[in-house]
């Protein structure tokens, strides 16, 4: 008896048949392979299609909630920065406010001064001008000299107090009495001649 193509196993018909049968149970088995490699790719691909799709409704989620939550941010921003500016505006007008409350303080001490301190000036210019001429006293070194210090006395005292107007009186009339002093020395030095 022939021995078939396996040992200890009974030959069935003749060999072509055999050989027949072993291609076409490869044939098939090949066949099922590649139908399911093909398959597992196909799954492959729709379950990375899934995925991906997935993965875009995810990061289209995200985009949106990230978007939501930026223009939230930058509400509440807008609300604290526009609340600080407000704060800062009521502070600024009320620093305006206390730095026009000091200044005007600061000028009704001034002229309360003033008023102190004017009648001294007049006082000296009183006595050293129109009162000198009209006891008939000479202007001369002498009444230059004492009506100067006396000046020079009452502005080292009471000077910040007076306004730019009033130092202009005073240094004019310290230029009148310097001159009308020169006139009478020049006048004495021609009268001695």
């Amino acid at each position: 008896m022939d021995q078939g193509l396996f040992e200890g196993t009974r030959q069935v018909g003749s060999a072509p048949v055999v050989v027949a049968a072993i291609i076409s149970a490869s044939i098939s088995l090949f066949v099922g392979l590649v139908t399911a490699i093909i398959s597992a790719f196909a799954s492959t691909r729709v379950a990375r299609r899934s995925v991906n799709a997935q993965f875009a409704l995810k990061e289209t989620e995200l985009v949106a909630q990230f978007a939501l939550k930026e223009k939230d941010l930058v509400a509440q921003a807008d609300l604290q920065k526009e609340g600080l500016i407000a704060q800062a505006e009521l502070k600024l007008s009320e620093l305006r406010a206390q730095a026009e409350s000091m200044r005007q303080t600061q000028v009704t001490e001034i002229i309360k001064k003033r008023i102190d301190t004017y009648p001294l000036l007049y006082e000296i210019i009183s006595v050293y001008g129109r009162n000198w001429e009209i006891a008939g006293k000479v202007r001369d070194r002498e009444c230059a000299s004492s009506f100067l210090n006396a000046l020079i006395e009452n502005n080292a005292k009471n000077g910040a107090f007076f306004s730019q107007n009033r130092l202009q009186l005073v240094r004019m009339s310290a230029i009148q009495t310097r001159i009308a002093c020169e006139k009478h020395r020049r006048r004495d030095t021609r009268n001695r001649l």
